[in-house]
């Protein structure tokens, strides 16, 4: 570990790169800037900065793009994705009122009165679910009988 020699407080370290805490915070946080953490009894553990590091950003010694060379990180592999092939989907047994007007081609006001009277199985949970199975049986039962 280096000595406590080659690390300054916050303090110290704003004043010498001319930049603010939260910059300082997040070139930390990118691994521009290098840091240690020094324990004092009884209080929070005080951050140190690299004087090194500082003293670059203070002379504006930095690469290219304008900060530091961040320090390297080890790359972790993600695991090559999986194609699944693509499933049929089975139509669902339950229907809200909306689906059951796109599926019927019946009007939503004409299905909740259905669902209301109990002419199809149906159950009120927030909104309406309607029976594919039911609603099928009533439109091939001859549904237009009950409009006339």
């Amino acid at each position: 570990m280096p000595t406590e020699t080659n690390w300054i407080p916050l303090a110290k370290a704003m004043r010498e790169s001319k930049r603010s805490k939260a910059t300082l915070y997040r070139m930390v946080a990118a691994n521009e800037i290098r840091t240690l953490q020094k324990s004092r009894a009884g209080r929070k553990p005080e951050t140190l900065f690299s004087s090194s590091d500082i003293a670059q950003l203070a002379t504006g010694t930095t690469g290219t793009s304008g900060t530091l060379a961040p320090l390297p990180r080890p790359i972790r592999q993600l695991p090559p994705l999986r194609m699944l092939p693509a499933a049929p989907i089975a139509p669902s047994p339950i229907l809200t009122i909306e689906q059951a007007a796109e599926w019927s081609q019946l009007p939503r006001a004409y299905l909740r009165e259905l669902a209301t009277a109990g002419t199809v199985a149906a159950v009120k949970r927030g909104q309406w679910f309607l029976s594919r199975k039911s609603l099928l049986r009533f439109i091939q039962n001859g549904f237009l009988n009950d409009l006339e």
